[in-house]
């Protein structure tokens, strides 16, 4: 299974940016033999930001692998979703 997040604006609407990717994922899913999900991907780098001041960490080690961490975070709220009773990741 492949996980791409969507980039919704922050009222939930699919500005120009979720529009781009999920034009992306059609294709992707027109190419790829295994499920491509979707995923709201909002807030992601925020939470990053946040976790990494908590963290006290420097500002220049918030800003390495910034968009690698983002889409950690993106994963395992996925996989939190799918572990919940009734929900699997076939849902």
């Amino acid at each position: 299974m492949v996980v791409v997040g969507i980039p919704y604006d922050s009222d939930g609407g699919e500005g120009s940016r979720a529009r781009s990717v999920l034009r992306f994922v059609e294709k992707l899913q027109s190419v790829c033999s295994v499920q491509v999900r979707t995923w709201d991907e909002s807030f992601s780098t925020q939470n990053v930001i946040s976790t990494s001041l908590e963290m006290k960490k420097s500002r220049s080690s918030r800003r390495q692998a910034l968009d690698d961490k983002a889409a950690a975070i993106i994963l395992q709220s996925f996989l939190d979703h799918c572990a919940e009773p009734g929900e699997g990741a076939n849902a």
